[in-house]
């Protein structure tokens, strides 16, 4: 009688009863977001390692994308300072996509604006917004949207690759971590 509802559920599910059934037998490619995110050490100013870390973030975020057959129109990518201020910035894409090389030309010119503080930068992200699944992607009448779609096969290819011989194996100039 002392304790709220939520409380008991919690008490009678760690004692192993079933009261809220886990829906296990979800689709993901229902999902309508993916993320990649990372924090490097140690913090930097330096554009070229800012940009090395948002280029691998949407590496990899692109490759759940291609591994699960979806598309997007929609990216957001993140700095984090160290001082944990967040700046975001929202790009709408004109064609549907999992192809990290159009999704980081159309953030290129965005990073020196969020950049011109001077902050430490200690943390980068992209997210995968809106996503579709690739066969119900409307196509367009002058076919900028399957020529989009073609130019993804490659990145299929690239997969393969790293499935087979590693994930270093092909990747992005911009995505290589420096040697020190």
């Amino acid at each position: 009688k002392d304790f709220s509802a939520p409380l008991l559920v919690l008490q009678s599910e760690l004692s192993g009863e079933e009261i809220m059934r886990v829906a296990d037998d979800v689709d993901p490619r229902d999902q309508k977001s993916i993320q990649s995110t990372d924090t490097f050490h140690p913090a930097s100013t330096d554009i070229k390692i800012i940009w090395r870390e948002i280029a691998e973030n949407a590496e990899h975020a692109c490759k759940n994308a291609r591994e699960l057959s979806l598309v997007t129109n929609s990216v957001s990518f993140f700095i984090k300072t160290s001082e944990f201020k967040y700046y975001f910035e929202d790009i709408k894409l004109n064609f549907w996509t999992n192809d990290p090389g159009v999704i980081l030309n159309a953030t290129e010119h965005k990073l020196p604006e969020m950049l011109k503080r001077s902050e430490r930068i200690r943390s980068t992200g992209v997210i995968l917004h809106n996503l579709t699944k690739k066969e119900s992607v409307p196509l367009d009448l002058f076919g900028r949207q399957a020529e989009m779609l073609k130019i993804s096969k490659v990145e299929e290819v690239a997969d393969k690759l790293r499935l087979k011989h590693g994930k270093n194996v092909i990747t992005r100039a911009s995505s290589l971590k420096s040697k020190s």
